[in-house]
């Protein structure tokens, strides 16, 4: 290369340089906080350790916890089932439960699951069973709602079911 092209590629990294430069400095974050606020130090109360005694006569202070078993909360599933699907597919070909059923998809096969609605690939008859992609291992859950759905491994169309909700 010649020092007049050595000298062309210094000027257009100069160059370059100089505007990210003034791009990074005019970009910085624009609040008005005043310098002076910036630089104060917070103020904290003094913390004293509390030794294990005191700490232990704090506990039994406290209000006892109720041993009763806690009711069912309104949005506990009715019931849990558990679809495995395999390198073979869906270990079931079809259920039929009560809507409000917590539905868990296993993945147990050696490659990725995404459950989906029918038809493929537009997946519109039941966009609420359209679910997120699954790694081999891992799971994923949707609620049963009334009414027929087939469902298929988006991935591997070939991969079907049918799910109820009653």
């Amino acid at each position: 290369m010649t020092n007049q092209g050595k000298l062309l590629v210094a000027i257009v990294l100069a160059i370059v340089g100089a505007g990210a430069g003034a791009y990074i400095l005019l970009s910085g974050d624009r609040s008005e906080t005043p310098q002076e606020d910036l630089l104060q130090t917070p103020e904290f109360e003094e913390q004293v350790p509390i030794d294990e005694s005191e700490q232990e006569e704090q506990m039994d202070e406290e209000e006892p916890m109720d041993e009763e078993e806690p009711a069912q909360e309104e949005d506990e599933p009715l019931a849990l089932i558990t679809v495995n699907y395999t390198n073979s597919g869906f270990a079931v070909a079809s259920i039929s439960e009560t809507a409000g059923t917590t539905v868990r998809f296993t993945n147990q096969s050696s490659f990725n699951l995404e459950v989906s609605s029918d038809p493929h690939p537009a997946h519109t008859s039941c966009p609420q069973y359209n679910l997120a992609v699954v790694p081999p291992g891992g799971e994923v859950e949707t609620v049963l709602t009334l009414g027929t759905c087939g469902l298929h491994n988006h991935l591997r169309p070939a991969n079907t079911m049918t799910l109820t909700g009653n």
